[in-house]
């Protein structure tokens, strides 16, 4: 004890034991750390395998599920248990290796043997097992409990349904048998180390299956770790413990879903193969820190103080917390100088180093886990197709969604080239071409078509985006997302609106074509002696025809838009002239309503453009048309700007402003849909099919530019459009040089109580050079007169309040020094012609006026020239509204556009000619079949048959004494096509935009000896033959067949009683029965006409008309001309039906 006492007592000893005491912590701090280190790899080896663990649950899942549908397959087959060859061959034949069912067995309701894929001996008792007889009784699928009589083979599990006969009764049970291969695909999938294995564990601890396969181990009960880990309600887990060949491993569990068994998936990873490096790392420490020790022995021999001591204790306590698992824990020392300062801040950085380390590890592992997880499930789960390739562009993996795709499993594909695989010869070089843009860091998406593994093609969107890691490209994804169905509804859908356009277009051209025979034959009427009620019937029906046409041309244009195929034209023309020739047109139904029109061309807007001048009329007229239709009051404001662009291009900024109702908030959504109005009652009080708007925002829209508007609720709206056009040369009239020296500095008093329009005026004059100023009345202008004696012109409105044009124009001559005053009149269409005394005017231009013919006016005046006004569309008291009655035509218009039909209609109305119309060729030639025309506007470009074949048909067609008179309408026509036109058969031809003294040219170049002063054809006597076989003809192209029995049973019924009615007329006359005599006479020219006998029927006719008060002179004398001809008409009727009847014989 002495002894002791001494040596503990020595300094030496002391000092020594102090550096044990300071080298101690390290031993223990580096055998926690390598202990924790031990713990953390275990951790990880139990993550790792339950990972495993639930990747072959899953696959086994997906085993089971494949095999279900083959079993499926055959429980639907009924003839399997009833026919035992039959089934023989099905069970061979099925394609049961595809899944993981080695062998298909059937057997019947008492478990013999039918039939199976591969020789088997059923075990004796089979059918008197619980799970056997629950399938008798219909459960519909069962995992087949453990059974080592099916294991003894090689069988892992056994899924089996029943087999129900027609009746519905269970005749028979299909089993299954699942070996052990589908192991190889999960082992193929993850990577473990030796001597690791995959169990499936019931709940109870009997092992069902195990790999490495042995049959001993089968049936045998694991361990209480095992039962005690399952007997949770988690459905995976892990833990360690010791396997059935007494081997130390780490394991990791994944319950089976129930419909799969509800067993348990282990993968057990050796704990030496993962503590192995460890291990080894503890055994190098012990020995380092051994040579440690001897060494501090040494080095104690030669110091010691209880400085140090103090040190290596807080040293020691400090170590004995962090063994105990306290990482916050730190010694305290506050010494820095020195080994032993240095020493305990180190020993500090070191467990704070730890510490930083083991929470950085930690967080490390958990996001690791979790990201592999989500990325494995992401691409699992993925709809769409997805390829993972490696660096040389061979396939790693697949997800199912690229299976169900293109067919291919990846056991099947692994390793292979992605391109070459599922690329035709046509689309590889673009696949090569899209890979190596991917490999080279890049980015793609392309719409393509890929083959699959039965070589059917798809159409897919594929995207191809590269794996980059650490800055390293180790591969790429290709995702490729099936777009067959949806392309083939674009096909679909295309198609029907293909469909849809065409036929409106029929119907539109079959509606159109009886449609202009109606408006065409109410004209003929309407040249009948017709009274005042009949003449309005037939107006109605007239006007009503041609509003209904207009709708239809409306769906032709929007059809021909909706499917694509609206040509626009690309041809110089004058601006100025399109615009005005607009504003021509709607004048009229301004005037009507008492609407002022207005409009201004700035001065910087191109003269002439090119572009196409028809369908910019159409949508000027339609605005136009909209703010006259929706306005009650005020103005219409048409304004022309334009802003360059480049070059010549410019875009041209149209709008059209009203003072009419507005568009309501709720409507404004809806204004430029098609078939739509403002509201059910716009539609109802101002009529249209509400497509108007939608085509002109299309047809902006194809000339390069849009539409939009403004509207206030009461104020008005105003629509803008623009468009985009190059400006074009030579065409726009250009002023003489000493024209503006003659207007320079010239002062004009204008007069309009409207203020835009004096504006407009004010600037007109300014860009002719000339001085303006604007009275807003009759007596502001004569303040003006009175106190200002330079003014060279006045320009006065007509219609303004409190004082007119004309009283103030009558004021103005009574001023000193202004009797001789020139004084322009400007006034809406139907006022000139009330003006009392138009002497007292210059000259008098109608509203809107065209700023060319103002100038031109002006100019005369300041030259003292008469004033002769020069206009596309002569001045209103230039034109003879008598001529249709002094010199009656019956006229056809053909031309495809509605608005170039409106314009030569309403010049052809002001001439005094109705018109009837026709859109094609085709509708010409069935318009002169269907009745005799004196001559024909035909527009030379139309669709269907065009105006010159239309020509050259009528020619062949009807006889030259019928022959109507042909002028051509063509755009811009260029040197020699007159000779052209004249040489296909048209007489003449007139320039577009049309100008209405070229018509009355035209019209008066039109022999009129075929049309009487009543408006009736005329055609001599000896000519016309006794039947008009054309009026049977036309039965034959209307009615088709039974036609013949038709004409036959019609002249049967005719000729007797055309007899008697020739007998009624000679009673009536001797009975002096007038009544009878008229009503005879009207009865025999409707029944004669309807049969072809014109001759006879114009004879009735023109009895009946002498007879309407009293009985004709020589009334006997013509009632014989009636019998005679009668007389002459029967043998041409009997001859044939004579050949009518032995036609039908033979």
């Amino acid at each position: 004890m002495t002894f002791v006492k001494k040596l503990f007592s020595s300094l030496r000893m002391q000092f020594l034991l102090i550096i044990l005491g300071a080298i101690l912590p390290f031993f223990v701090l580096s055998i926690y750390n390598i202990q924790h280190m031990s713990q953390m790899e275990a951790r990880n080896a139990e993550v790792n395998a339950q990972e495993q663990a639930y990747i072959a649950a899953r696959e086994f899942e997906t085993v089971i599920q494949n095999s279900r549908h083959l079993l499926y397959l055959a429980m639907d087959d009924k003839k399997i248990v009833s026919d035992r060859d039959y089934c023989q061959v099905y069970a061979e034949a099925v394609p049961y290796r595809e899944t993981a069912i080695t062998n298909l067995v059937v057997m019947d309701s008492t478990g013999k043997l039918i039939c199976s894929s591969s020789p088997i001996n059923i075990p004796e008792g089979l059918g008197e097992t619980d799970w056997f007889e629950k399938l008798k009784l219909g459960q519909a699928l069962t995992i087949v409990p453990f059974d080592k009589n099916w294991t003894a083979i090689g069988v892992y599990t056994t899924v089996a349904v029943p087999h129900t006969n027609d009746i519905g009764l269970t005749d028979g049970v299909i089993v299954g048998l699942i070996d052990q291969n589908w192991i190889k695909t999960v082992r193929n999938r993850i990577s473990l180390p030796e001597n690791s294995t995959i169990s499936v564990i019931k709940k109870d601890g009997t092992v069902i299956f195990r790999d490495p396969y042995k049959l001993e181990y089968i049936g045998q009960k694991v361990g209480n770790e095992f039962t005690e880990a399952m007997s949770g309600s988690e459905r995976k887990g892990s833990f360690s413990g010791t396997g059935l060949d007494n081997l130390e491993r780490f394991f990791g569990y994944s319950r089976l879903d129930p419909i799969y068994g509800g067993d348990y998936v282990h993968v057990g990873i050796p704990r030496d193969k993962a503590l192995g490096s460890v291990q080894d790392l503890l055994v190098q420490n012990i020995l380092i820190n051994l040579i440690v020790i001897a060494m501090a022995i040494a080095f104690a021999s030669s110091f010691s103080g209880t400085r140090i001591l103090r040190i290596v204790n807080q040293l020691v306590e400090t170590s004995k917390k962090i063994a105990a698992g306290d990482l916050s824990a730190h010694t305290g020392i506050t010494q820095k100088e020195g080994e032993l300062g240095f020493l305990a801040q180190t020993f500090d950085a070191t467990i704070a180093s730890l510490r930083k380390k083991d929470e950085e590890r930690q967080a490390a592992m958990e996001e690791v886990l979790r990201e592999r997880q989500y990325f494995e499930m992401l691409v699992r789960h993925n709809p769409d197709a997805i390829a993972i390739l490696d660096a040389s562009q061979n396939i790693q993996t697949i997800n199912p969604a690229f299976t169900e795709l293109f067919g291919y499993t990846l056991k099947e594909i692994k390793g292979k080239n992605l391109d070459k695989l599922i690329n035709t010869p046509v689309t590889l070089p673009q696949a090569v071409n899209l890979t190596k843009q991917v490999k080279d860091g890049g980015t793609i998406r392309i719409i393509s078509v890929r083959k699959t593994k039965d070589g059917r093609l798809i159409d897919v969107d594929i995207s191809g985006v590269p794996i980059i890691v650490n800055g390293k490209q180790m591969g790429d994804f290709g995702i490729y997302h099936d777009i067959s169905a949806l392309i083939e509804a674009k096909q679909v859908a295309e198609a029907s609106a293909r469909a849809k356009a065409d036929f409106l277009a029929n119907m539109s051209h079959e509606i159109r074509t009886p449609l202009n025979a109606v408006i065409g034959m109410t004209n003929l009427l309407m040249d009948t002696h017709l009274d005042d009620t009949q003449y309005d019937f037939v107006e109605t029906i007239r006007t009503s025809g041609e509003d209904l046409l207009t709708i239809i041309n409306d769906i032709l244009d929007f059809s021909k838009i909706e499917a694509g195929k609206l040509d626009i034209e690309s041809t110089p023309f004058d601006l100025g002239d399109c615009v005005e020739s607009a504003l021509q047109l709607l004048a009229p139904r301004a005037s009507e309503k008492g609407l002022e029109m207005l409009y201004l061309i700035e001065q910087k807007v191109p003269g002439a453009i090119v572009g196409d001048p028809t369908r910019l009329r159409q949508i000027i007229v339609n605005l136009l048309g909209n703010a006259i239709k929706f306005t009650e009051r005020g103005e219409i404001f048409l304004s022309v700007d334009a802003h360059p662009l480049n070059g010549k291009s410019f875009e041209i900024h149209f709008s059209v402003a009203d003072t009419g109702i507005g568009i309501s908030e709720e409507a404004r959504s809806r204004i430029f849909q098609s078939f739509s109005q403002a509201d059910t009652s716009t539609t109802r009080r101002f009529g249209g099919t509400g497509l108007g708007l939608s085509i002109s925002k299309k047809l902006a829209e194809t000339m390069g530019g849009k539409m939009w508007y403004d509207s206030e609720i009461g104020k008005g709206s105003t629509f803008h459009f623009t468009i985009k056009a190059e400006a074009a040369e030579g065409i726009r009239k250009q002023v003489v040089a000493d024209a503006m020296t003659i207007s320079q500095g010239k002062t004009i008093l204008v007069v309009d109580d409207n203020e835009r329009n004096r504006l407009i005026l004010e600037k007109q004059m300014q860009s002719w050079q000339m001085n303006c100023i604007p009275a807003g009345s009759g007596f502001q202008a004569l303040e003006i007169l009175k106190r200002v004696n330079t003014i060279d012109t006045a320009i006065v409105d007509m219609q303004m309040p409190e004082m007119d044009g004309f009283m103030l124009a009558k004021e103005i001559k009574e001023i000193p020094g202004y009797q001789k005053l020139p004084i322009v009149l400007l006034s809406s269409l139907g006022h000139l012609e009330k003006i009392e005394d138009k002497k007292i005017f210059s000259a008098q231009l109608a509203k809107p006026v065209r700023p060319s013919q103002l100038f031109e006016t002006l100019l005369s005046i300041f030259a003292n020239r008469p004033v002769v006004v020069r206009d596309n569309q002569q001045a209103a008291s230039d034109i003879d509204p008598e001529m249709g009655s002094k010199h009656p035509l019956r006229i056809l218009l053909a031309d495809d556009n509605a608005v170039n039909q409106k314009v030569a209609t309403r010049m052809l109305e002001r001439l005094g000619y109705r018109t009837d119309l026709a859109a094609n060729g085709i509708e010409v030639l069935q318009a002169v079949e269907r009745q005799q025309y004196d001559l024909v506007f035909m527009d030379v470009q139309m669709p269907e048959m065009d105006g010159l074949e239309a020509s050259r048909q009528i020619h062949r067609l009807v006889p030259q004494e019928r022959m109507p008179r042909i002028i051509a309408m063509t755009a811009h026509a260029l040197q020699g096509d007159r000779e052209r036109f004249l040489a296909e058969g048209m007489d003449d031809y007139i320039s577009k935009p049309i100008k209405i003294n070229e018509m009355a040219r035209a019209i008066q170049g039109t022999p009129a000896l075929s049309i009487d002063n009543k408006g009736h054809k005329i055609i001599p006597e000896a000519e016309m033959p006794h039947v008009n076989w054309d009026t049977i003809d036309s039965y034959y192209r209307v009615m088709g067949e039974d036609t013949d029995n038709f004409i036959i049973e019609l002249i049967q019924t005719f000729i007797p009683n055309a007899q008697k009615l020739l007998d009624d007329l000679k009673t009536a006359l001797k009975s002096n029965d007038i009544s009878t005599f008229h009503r005879s006479a009207h009865t025999l020219k409707s029944s004669s006409a309807s049969l072809g006998a014109m001759r006879l029927s114009d004879l009735a006719r023109e009895l009946e008309m002498d007879s309407t008060n009293d009985f004709p002179a020589d009334s006997s004398g013509r009632i014989q001309t009636l019998q005679t001809e009668f007389d002459a008409i029967v043998p041409e009727f009997d001859k044939f039906l004579k050949e009518k009847s032995s036609s039908q014989k033979n």
